[in-house]
């Protein structure tokens, strides 16, 4: 049986979707915990990814906020 890893199903880790928005990891919780971030799957329980399409869609609604 050949079950495809997180990776290769477009799911990101915490830490790694962090590094590819160039945020850091209390600044992206912070956002996700004010509904203001990109939503979050729970893979274990003690791990968390993101989704890469999540990520993607989140990125683009951000290109004209403003702060």
């Amino acid at each position: 049986m050949n079950t495809p890893t997180v990776a290769a199903r477009g799911v990101l880790r915490f830490s790694t979707a962090c590094q590819e928005c160039g945020l850091s990891v209390s600044t992206m919780r912070r956002l996700i915990r004010a509904g203001r971030g990109p939503r979050i799957l729970q893979l274990s329980e003690r791990r968390i990814g993101i989704r890469r399409t999540d990520l993607d869609e989140w990125l683009t609604s951000r290109e004209g906020a403003t702060f």
